[in-house]
This record gives C-alpha cells, sequence and structure tokens, in this order.
C-alpha cells in the first residue's frame, strides 16, 4: 500500500468516524421497541405456542377420570415452571454461540443493551405464561391459591437465580451442559423434598413466602446485572 492509499484510507476513516458523532443517540424505550419489532414478535409466537401447548396438555389431565389428580397437577405445575424458565437459554446461547452478539455490536448500540432488551422481551412472555397457567390451574382444580401460586412461581424464581448466575460465570461453550445439570439437581431435590416433606407447597401463601419469592427476585436482578456488566459474559470467548 503506497502513501496515497494511507492517506485515502486515513481520510475515510476519519469521516466515518464523524458521522458516527453525528448521529442521534437512540433512548433505551425506543431502542427497545426496535427490539419488539425486529426480535421480541418471533419470541413471541414461540412462547405463545408454547404456552397453548402446555394449556392444552393440562387441561386434557384435567379431565381425565383418575383417582389422585391434584397429585399429578402439582408436578406439571412444577415442571411447566421450569420450562419456561429455560425458555432464555436458547435466546441467549445462540445469540452468543453463534456470534450474534458481534454482528449486533457492529452498530452503535451498545452489547449491553442489546443483551437487556432481548432479557426484556423474553421476561414479559414468561411472565404472561406463567400467568396463563396460573389463572387454568385456578380455574379448572380444587387447589388453594397459595399452592398453586408456590408451584407456578417459586421454582421459576428458584431456577432463575441458578440460570443467571450461571449464564454470568460458566463459559458459553459449556452454558447448555451445566444449565442442564442445574435442572437435573433441582428436579432431584424436588423429588427428595415431596419424598421426605410433601407438605412443604401445600400451605397458604404466607408473608414467610412472600419474603422468600423477594429475595430470589432480588438475586435473580443482581445477576442479570452482573451479566451486563462483566466482560467475563458478553465479551468472553465464544470459539
Amino acid at each position: 500500500m503506497n502513501q496515497k492509499d494511507m492517506d485515502s484510507l486515513i481520510q475515510s476513516m476519519l469521516e466515518e468516524g464523524s458521522m458516527r458523532k453525528k448521529r442521534n443517540p437512540i433512548g433505551t424505550f425506543k431502542f427497545l421497541k426496535r427490539q419488539v419489532h425486529f426480535i421480541g414478535w418471533k419470541i413471541w409466537i414461540c412462547q405463545g405456542i408454547l404456552l397453548i401447548g402446555i394449556l392444552t396438555m393440562f387441561t386434557g389431565i384435567v379431565n381425565q377420570p383418575m383417582g389422585d389428580v391434584t397429585r399429578i397437577i402439582k408436578h406439571l405445575l412444577f415442571g411447566f415452571s421450569l420450562l419456561i424458565s429455560a425458555v432464555i437459554i436458547p435466546t441467549i446461547y445462540r445469540s452468543l454461540r453463534y456470534r450474534m452478539q458481534e454482528v449486533e455490536a457492529t452498530t452503535y448500540f451498545s452489547t449491553s443493551r442489546i443483551l437487556l432488551s432481548k432479557l426484556i422481551v423474553v421476561g414479559v412472555g414468561d411472565f404472561i405464561m406463567l400467568l396463563g397457567i396460573w389463572l387454568c390451574a385456578f380455574l379448572k382444580t380444587s387447589m388453594r391459591v397459595g399452592s398453586i401460586t408456590l408451584y407456578v412461581f417459586l421454582p421459576f424464581l428458584l431456577a432463575s437465580c441458578g440460570l443467571f448466575y450461571i449464564m454470568s460465570h460458566c463459559n458459553i461453550r459449556f452454558l447448555l451442559l451445566e444449565s442442564a445439570g442445574y435442572y437435573i439437581l433441582l428436579c432431584a431435590g424436588y423429588i427428595i423434598k415431596k419424598r421426605f416433606q410433601p407438605v412443604i407447597f401445600e400451605e397458604h401463601f404466607s408473608a414467610f413466602w412472600w419474603m422468600v419469592c423477594i429475595f430470589l427476585a432480588i438475586i435473580c436482578l443482581y445477576q442479570i446485572d452482573q451479566m451486563i456488566k462483566k466482560s467475563t459474559f458478553t465479551e468472553k470467548e465464544i470459539v
């Protein structure tokens, strides 16, 4: 490359830098709307299909003339809650593993804002799915409100806490493996707990359980903050 080509390259880089400075920054809410338009509707359609499948299965089992259907319903609520919490895994894994974050980061949006917008989009869909399952259980079963609430929301919060911790600390190549191991531990703990203390979720949604859920929600928010701040998550090696 001769001096003329070098000068031309430098000039073009300076012009590009000048153009970037003139760009007006986009607010967080407007950026979130753009992300919803770009990827949010796709995620919500997938979550909607999953919710329809869950509700169809749930309704079919509730209407079956079985003896101890309540016990089966409780297991289903626990399993559905864990399944909903795992919806975030493919979104984040696909984004990082296949370098989609790098493509998105070539724009003037920060990687942290892209990540946060995806978490918000998935979180809104998760909440609607949990609410739909809660309403279905409330309308179609004789379970107490407190028991339904615990079986639906507590496993979700517990799973999310561990999942966000794994996302913010593990190498992305092992995300699926470590997440699967964590869910296996949760299921094993649930089985053991039901065997030796089956009435753990039978009581009403008391102040104690409110405190537990609030504590887990705070941990989730803290882990999300760590995910966004730590370069080990947003810029770790993904190859």
